[in-house]
């Protein structure tokens, strides 16, 4: 019987994917340096409800599939658990705030972009699973934490260190004072600057910048699939040629197409977002 001691932890005793984050931000573990810690910057931390369920998934490995919808959703209080505590054993006055976005209505917000679906029967199982936990947790009793509920949009008044893994919730980065990304596994931290790199770009890419409309021309591998492939491959072109940067706007990329590849501009105009 696969119980929640059997997933795979870090430092800290919880799902290793959260707890290589948390090391991040505490210079712990992995992440052990001297110095100034990621989380003395930090007033809110935001954590997607959807990651803490990926990541407690992916510590089970292969042997997830055998475990218990109980089981795993256990394994996600305790590490909201392990969270609460590292954040007061750091002695600093950090909000943990965790989230849950529907999604459901993106179709309607987002109504000519490709969405991704999952396709294989492993996707698929893993897309029900998580489904059947997230429906267990996202009224935060069983949690014993308030999950905040939004459709895709995002804000906060604090500076704010956002754990997730879609990369649609940094659309909402105009919407904080303050934002940065931090990764799990990685433990990496990306301020808005380095939002671009979640599309699917080619490496080293400096021209095409962090937008609706880019994540829904080149996709990010989650949420959105690429648009089309030529269309891609045009609009990249364009980003040289008209020397496009990360802070290059949606209306100075639709007016650049609209005078150097018409085609191209007619069917990336629609894709609009609310």
């Amino acid at each position: 019987m696969i119980m929640t001691i059997d997933r795979k932890m870090g430092f800290y005793p919880i799902s290793i994917p959260t707890s290589l984050a948390l090391e991040s931000l505490t210079n712990t573990g992995e992440f052990l340096k001297e110095g100034k810690a990621e989380i003395e910057n930090c007033e809110c931390l935001m954590v997607n409800l959807r990651t803490l369920v990926r990541n407690a998934i992916n510590a089970f490995g292969k042997d997830y599939e055998r475990a218990t919808i109980d089981v795993l959703a256990e394994a996600i209080v305790e590490d909201v658990s392990g969270i609460k505590q590292t954040l007061a054993y750091s002695g600093l006055n950090v909000e943990l705030k965790l989230y849950y976005c529907d999604y459901t209505d993106l179709p309607n917000r987002f109504p000519n972009a490709k969405f991704n679906e999952p396709k294989t029967d492993r996707q698929k199982l893993y897309a029900e699973t998580s489904a059947a936990v997230l429906a267990k947790l996202k009224d935060g009793v069983a949690i014993g934490e308030t999950v905040h509920i939004s459709d895709w949009r995002l804000s906060s008044t604090k500076d704010t260190y956002l754990l997730t893994h879609l990369p649609i919730d940094l659309l909402s980065n105009k919407n904080f004072s303050k934002l940065r990304l931090v990764e799990s596994h990685t433990g990496r931290f990306k301020t808005p600057a380095d939002f671009h790199t979640k599309l699917k770009l080619p490496k080293d890419t400096s021209t095409i910048p962090f937008n609706g409309l880019t994540l829904q021309i080149f996709g990010d591998g989650a949420t959105f699939g690429v648009y089309d492939a030529k269309v891609k491959k045009k609009v990249l072109e364009a980003s040289i040629t008209n020397r496009w940067h990360l802070l290059t706007t949606e209306t100075r990329i639709k007016d650049s197409l609209k005078l150097t590849d018409k085609f191209v501009y007619e069917l990336v105009k629609n894709l609009v977002y609310s």
